[in-house]
């Protein structure tokens, strides 16, 4: 299969066969009867919870992090380095919910090593996001214009300026805690949303210079999503972005496509109580003592660093790592297979807790079939008694008192209950997002990929000591770690600081 692939032909070739799918299927049975869990192995087993609320500490949890010391001056947590990488070990590095780093992640795609007049010269119509705008030091010489519709502060793609004079970012409290230092040393960043902010002729403009990384481009689900939800973001050096946390229920991957950039990432912190919420967008923690980053890592043009939901993370683009004058590129975009499964459920009660239940819903509707097994209900949410009887009762075909994953599989197969059906999905397309739909035969691809992915999430996420068999025990624990960490968030939530 061809690895770098237009946007034309990226759904031709794979809705040419079913080759993805029986791969897929390949890869995770391999996985989840050898090992009891998705692409995970025994050293990284997570401890069972002491409670439903409970939580590992993360070097329990992250074997990097061993005798990891919090210090905000000298990150020491080491990301793991791919090149090469198979779908079996990118499935196996995303589900241990660890940020990582593929080194070849951009081979042979066409815009690797383009600068930012490239984009300025092809698409001067477009506009995009000028971020930390200070009017007070930006002169109408930049064009700068507010978008209503989108509610943000934006450039003209056509102005110069942008990509060859720096531009103050407006500073937040404390910014002495990021990279760049004293607060109004660090230079705004670009973000254009080609995703869902252009007109559709712009956007397949884009694609048809656009390429899927070759570690995804064999999956019809992950080639079409990662297709349409690319943004770029622009910055010179002196630039980056403040610490935050992004608002996707999905694993997110950034690309360098030209030029060096340095990241600093931790955990979202324990969120025990409202006293310890905070405001999880740009620059705000560094207003409370919870910025102390366990990494620090260098991403290379044509590199592409991938981390889970809730890691939050600050960049810079060092003057000593970038030419001068060189404006640096990178590209962002989510994808739904496979997902950090084992993390999520590691770390249930926090996320909860955090902005990605406050403002997506993550952990209620997203995440929640992961815990339950079934689409989420108010029968769940204020306890069913029965859930792992039933469960046990549908899935466990032979009556040994466990379900193995052949018995999960089969179930949701070909089980015309309602307890299996919801799990065939149709992909999900909307008209301003999208602009198109995918053929019919490339959707029936999509929904067998959907399958397969919402199988092997759920194995990953209820088997929690790894032995290849599911119990009631385990099935129960799953839903109460569910019920128990929404009630929290629910009963606190009157509690919750503004701003957070």
């Amino acid at each position: 299969m061809r690895r770098t692939v237009s946007m034309t032909n990226a759904l031709i070739l794979v809705s040419s066969s079913a080759a993805s799918v029986d791969k897929l299927d390949a890869i995770a049975t391999e996985l989840c009867s050898a090992q009891g869990g998705w692409g995970v192995g025994p050293e990284w087993t997570p401890p069972i919870e002491k409670s439903p609320l409970w939580e590992p500490k993360l070097d329990e949890y992250f074997p990097s992090m061993r005798d990891y010391v919090p210090d905000i001056n000298r990150p020491v947590s080491t990301l793991e380095r791919v090149r090469n990488v198979s779908p079996e070990h990118f499935a196996e590095l995303v589900s241990r919910g660890q940020p990582f780093v593929i080194e070849d992640a951009a081979r042979g795609l066409p815009l690797l090593g383009k600068g930012c007049d490239f984009y300025a010269e092809r698409w001067p119509n477009a506009s995009m996001r000028a971020e930390y705008h200070d009017e007070r030091r930006t002169g109408k010489e930049w064009q700068i214009f507010f978008d209503p519709e989108e509610g943000e502060t934006k450039i003209p793609l056509s102005n110069p300026l942008w990509w060859n004079t720096q531009r103050p970012a407006q500073p937040r409290r404390a910014m002495h805690k990021h990279m760049a230092g004293l607060a109004g040393k660090l230079s705004g960043p670009y973000i254009w949303h080609v995703k869902d902010q252009e007109p559709i002729e712009t956007k397949r403009s884009v694609q048809q210079h656009w390429g899927v990384p070759y570690f995804l481009n064999e999956s019809a689900m992950n080639s079409f999503e990662s297709y349409e939800s690319f943004e770029f973001w622009f910055a010179l050096p002196g630039g980056g972005t403040m610490a935050h946390g992004d608002a996707y229920c999905e694993m997110t991957l950034s690309m360098q496509l030209k030029g060096r950039k340095r990241w600093r990432m931790m955990m979202l912190p324990p969120l025990d109580s409202p006293e310890h919420l905070f405001n999880t967008h740009d620059g705000y923690i560094y207003e409370t003592d919870n910025w102390v980053p366990e990494s620090e890592t260098l991403v290379s043009e044509g590199e592409a660093i991938i981390f889970p939901p809730n890691y939050m993370h600050e960049t810079y683009i060092h003057p000593d790592e970038n030419d001068e004058s060189d404006c640096t590129v990178a590209t962002t975009f989510q994808f739904v297979y496979p997902h950090s499964a084992r993390y999520l459920r590691a770390f249930l009660p926090r996320m909860a807790m955090s902005s990605l239940q406050d403002e997506e819903r993550c952990v209620q509707e997203r995440w929640a079939h992961l815990a339950l097994l079934d689409p989420p209900s108010k029968k769940a949410f204020n306890g069913d008694a029965d859930h792992a009887s039933r469960v046990l009762a549908d899935m466990d075909s032979d009556r040994s008192g466990d379900i193995s994953y052949s018995e999960f599989s089969t179930f949701f197969h070909e089980s015309p209950s309602r307890h299996a059906r919801w799990a065939h999905q149709e992909p999900y397309t909307d008209g301003k997002h999208h602009g198109t739909s995918p053929s019919p035969e490339v959707r029936l691809q999509m929904a067998a990929e959907i399958l397969e992915a919402n199988l092997h999430n759920m194995w990953s996420f209820q088997d929690l000591n790894r032995d290849g068999l599911l119990t009631a025990a385990e099935i129960a624990a799953s839903a109460e770690r569910w019920r128990q960490s929404l009630g929290r968030y629910y009963k606190t939530r009157k509690q919750r600081p503004r701003d957070t």
